[in-house]
């Protein structure tokens, strides 16, 4: 999502990450790959299991982690848009969520 930071602002997103771990290695992580956006931290994975995407035991031999998620919601905090994915390594194109965010301005 960094290589398309711009167009997602000029779409009126903004973007935020959570990460279902501790927040040494995502500080870590976002400064090596200078992430311009807004990172959380979810490491007791409240956030995941409140919007469906935790798993305990994944088929891909994940354990304990959320799904790669997307999540549109609008000003008003309705969610518009939803892609979870099936497995760790899937993910939603940056041009398909580009269309949906630019159904909601």
């Amino acid at each position: 999502m960094s290589s398309d930071y711009q167009e997602f602002q000029k779409a009126g997103v903004q973007l935020i990450g959570i990460f279902c771990q501790k927040a040494d290695p995502v500080k870590k992580w976002a400064t090596e790959n200078n992430i311009p956006f807004t990172l959380l931290v979810d490491p007791d994975r409240k956030i995941a299991k409140q919007y469906g995407v935790y798993v305990s035991i994944g088929w891909d031999f994940s354990f304990n982690v959320a799904r790669p998620a997307n999540f549109l919601v609008s000003q008003d905090g309705i969610v518009k848009f939803v892609y979870v994915s099936s497995h760790q390594w899937d993910r939603c194109a940056n041009d398909a969520l580009l269309t949906e965010a630019r159904k909601l301005s």
